[in-house]
């Protein structure tokens, strides 16, 4: 049984939230989200609230939130609507040389690195084989064990 559109209703604010304590001077999450949106995701509040508390920066420089933890079911867009966000958050707005996730099973290790290189080519053009040149940034994509 299919329920119809609207009707199903749930939370936008999670039911338990320890965010620092510690004033924040501004945020990327919204360059972020936008960023995101580019690559063709529409992000949850939730996801937009997440990135914007992981992107927040104290008045001395320092992150406000130098951890992050999200509780979520599977299959409930921490991958697609947090990790990837914040991954391009992190290559394009924050110019961080290295970054990395992993997943338990192989297949979805895989299919979350598709789907990421497929957001790539949303944000630019692909000149030769694995390598995307994003707003003139060109980034390499490497593929393991031949896939």
């Amino acid at each position: 049984m299919t329920s119809p559109l609207g009707s199903l209703r749930g939370a936008t604010r999670p039911r338990v939230e320890v965010a620092p304590a510690t004033p924040i001077a501004y945020s990327l999450g919204p360059e972020a989200v936008e960023l995101a949106r580019r690559a063709g995701l529409e992000l949850d509040p939730w996801q937009v609230d997440g990135l914007d508390l992981m992107l927040s920066v104290r008045p001395d420089g320092l992150w406000a939130c130098s951890e992050y933890g999200e509780i979520c079911s599977r299959q409930n867009g921490k991958t697609t609507g947090l990790f990837s966000p914040r991954a391009l958050a992190g290559m394009f707005l924050l110019k961080e040389k290295l970054i990395m996730w992993s997943a338990h099973e192989y297949k979805t290790a895989m299919e979350s690195f598709r789907q990421f290189k497929t957001m790539l080519l949303r944000l630019g053009t692909e000149t030769r084989p694995n390598l995307i040149h994003v707003d003139g940034v060109p980034v390499k994509v490497s593929n393991t064990n031949g896939e």
